[in-house]
């Protein structure tokens, strides 16, 4: 091989140099703990390895959005059954996935940095490498690699990234190869359209990235035939999905508006407040480490009240849509491939940091978007080399910076190797944060540390207000369980004098927590009755119903308790109400039929067992075999 030769293959050797680099900077994160909703995302895994569900409810029973994650589900369903469950051989597939997101950004940077409109394709391998270093190493990766059910976010990003690959192969063989090249076309919407979507729903974005791409680095292709094929299929493949996205929220308009009943913010505050964060996310977090306080907590971000509350939100909104009007206006042109990277990453963003009642603000969101935010770097900075004067100085610089990315990537690795490292770092970096406090009190409370506990979750009262106090007060109850101390008075007071229960996560595990400590026995010097006369008036008048709701949850947690305490007919009903509200789900049926039965119900336990029947329907192995038991002591009791 030629000198030339060799200087030009050696970027793609360097790749995989870059690629074991990273793999060595995220390994001591492997042996990290579970997060936050990794623990109710991964749940069907241990009921189907335990035999209570079938792989295919797991893969297919998901409720996470409109359709489901089936395809992330089925990665999780195969990683369990190769590896008994481990959470290091999870979080080691995810950072498979990213190695192979990185690989796949440098080969689509290199195709499209050869593109004339992006105007460096002289030096187009060796910015495709700045380029995937600095997404690959970026700290703000840290919080989507070893956050387990980010996988989701992870999967749509490789898919997404593989459909854009080939479109952008097949629109560069138009040209010369035009059947290769609209196959390849066809390839990115027919086959990793679907896969990106059914991994998490912004992989539905791929033909509205793909249109950015297509204004940004190619021209208006010279046959009139091919014009008509670019044009009316982006449009096609971009107008009617984002109608039927209108559509959808329009007609689940009413629910959208329950949903923001458990948030501190409206759908216009949230839709005005995602304008700042996206600056934060892209200057402080992406271009600039350290300039915000990276974390997995982030619940302390100021919500903005409106468009002079604070000022910056205004500056905002104005500098994002003089952006757009600025990229409209230069399509086609030098300039459109130099704007690409923050139109790209608005378009990203565009179903995860508008109006859906999502929380405010995530680090793993920005996993897919970063791509292209760093890609347009790459233009920025290949132009910058070819027109300075100190080309090797600026050149050792961009050497550096995915140096300096990956050191502080593997000191905040180190964070992640513990929850208690995790939480004590998020404490010094967010200490308004009430998810912190929260966790922290957990994290005291397994210590037997009632004192320290109660200060964290003070706190997260004073940062959470009326919003969540109704969950603290379950929680400081539960904190009390096996601790040997009686309860302080003013603890039930601060239940019995609640307006009402808020349907909320928190509000959930906390029931949960109580409930299940109350099974196992550990709660004995408390007042059990007097908690649960407060949990069934108040879950029984509270909102929520529906599928997404949490409200079917509280009442199967009420419905133990009750039990618990011999109230078998008040459990009976909150059974058959959460069975009404969640008919995918067999559990709130399975207690149904138990209360029935202790109750001498007969022809309520006959209803219930051929709900059950008709649900099941022979699909999981365990539920046949008790719904057989239940047939023969229903005709036993006969």
């Amino acid at each position: 091989m030629s000198l030339r030769g060799w200087t030009e293959s050696l970027p793609g050797v360097l790749l995989w140099a870059l690629l074991a680099l990273t793999a060595a900077v995220y390994w001591p994160g492997l042996a990290g703990p579970l997060v936050l909703d990794d623990f109710e995302n991964l749940k069907p895994l241990v009921d189907m390895h335990s035999g209570a569900i079938s792989w295919q409810e797991v893969v297919f029973g998901s409720s996470v959005g409109v359709g489901g994650r089936p395809v992330a589900m089925l990665s999780f369903v195969l990683n369990w059954q190769t590896s008994a469950g481990e959470i290091w051989s999870l979080k080691h597939t995810n950072l498979a996935i990213h190695l192979m997101c990185g690989a796949l950004l440098f080969w689509l940077s290199g195709r499209l940095l050869a593109e004339p409109l992006s105007a460096v394709p002289t030096h187009r391998w060796w910015l495709a490498l700045l380029v995937a270093s600095l997404w690959l190493l970026a700290p703000m990766q840290v919080s989507t690699v070893l956050y387990v059910v980010q996988r989701m976010a992870q999967l749509a990003t490789l898919f997404v990234l593989a459909g854009l690959l080939c479109y952008v192969t097949g629109r560069q063989q138009l040209t010369k190869r035009r059947r290769l090249g609209i196959a390849l076309m066809c390839l990115c919407f027919v086959l990793f359209w679907p896969l990106a979507t059914l991994s998490k729903q912004n992989g539905a974005l791929l033909p509205l990235l793909a249109l950015v791409i297509e204004l940004s680095f190619f021209s208006r292709p010279e046959p009139a035939a091919d014009r008509r094929l670019i044009t009316g299929s982006l449009a096609l493949l971009v107008v009617v999905p984002a109608v039927a996205a209108g559509f959808v929220l329009s007609m689940g308009s009413a629910g959208l508006g329950a949903a923001y009943q458990a948030q501190d913010f409206s759908a216009y505050e949230r839709l005005i407040t995602e304008a700042r964060i996206l600056f934060d996310y892209s200057f402080n977090l992406l271009l600039m480490p350290g300039g915000s306080p990276l974390g997995l907590f982030h619940d302390d971000f100021v919500v903005s009240r409106g468009l002079l509350d604070p000022p910056t939100t205004a500056l905002a909104i104005v500098a994002w849509i003089a952006l757009l009007a600025v990229a409209w206006n230069v399509r086609g042109g030098s300039w459109s491939a130099i704007l690409f990277g923050p139109v790209y990453f608005l378009a990203a963003h565009l179903l995860e940091s508008t109006i859906l009642p999502l929380e405010l603000y995530f680090e793993h969101r920005n996993y897919l978007p970063s791509t292209g935010l760093f890609l347009g770097l790459g233009v920025v900075v290949g132009r910058l080399i070819q027109r300075t004067r100190l080309r090797k100085s600026f050149i050792a610089l961009v050497a550096v910076v995915p140096l300096v990315h990956g050191t502080m990537t593997a000191a905040r690795v180190l964070n992640w190797q513990s929850k208690e490292t995790l939480l004590l770092t998020s404490a010094r970096t967010h200490p308004d944060s009430a998810r912190v406090h929260t966790g922290l009190a957990g994290l005291y409370l397994g210590r037997k540390d009632l004192g320290k506990a109660f200060e964290h979750l003070d706190r997260a009262e004073e940062i959470y207000g009326a919003r969540q106090s109704y969950a603290i007060a379950l929680h400081r109850l539960s904190a009390y369980c096996s601790s040997g101390r009686r309860v302080a008075e003013r603890h039930y007071g601060a239940l019995e004098t609640h307006t009402g229960i808020t349907d909320t996560v928190y509000t959930t595990n906390a029931l949960l927590s109580l409930v299940d400590k109350a099974e196992r026995g550990e709660c004995r010097d408390m007042d059990l009755v007097r908690i649960a006369n407060v949990i069934d008036e108040d879950v029984g008048t509270s909102s929520g119903a529906g599928k997404h709701g949490r409200n079917w949850a509280l009442r199967m947690y009420a419905a133990r308790l009750l039990a618990l305490l011999g109230r078998k007919r008040a459990a009976l009903e909150h059974a058959l109400v959460a069975m009404a509200l969640r008919p995918t789900w067999i559990e709130p049926a399975l207690l149904a039929i138990e209360y029935q039965f202790a109750l001498y119900d007969r022809e309520g336990a006959g209803r219930t067992l051929a709900e059950i029947k008709k649900r099941n329907l022979g699909r999981v192995g365990l539920y046949a075999q008790l719904i057989d038991a239940y047939e023969r002591r229903l005709e036993k009791s006969e």
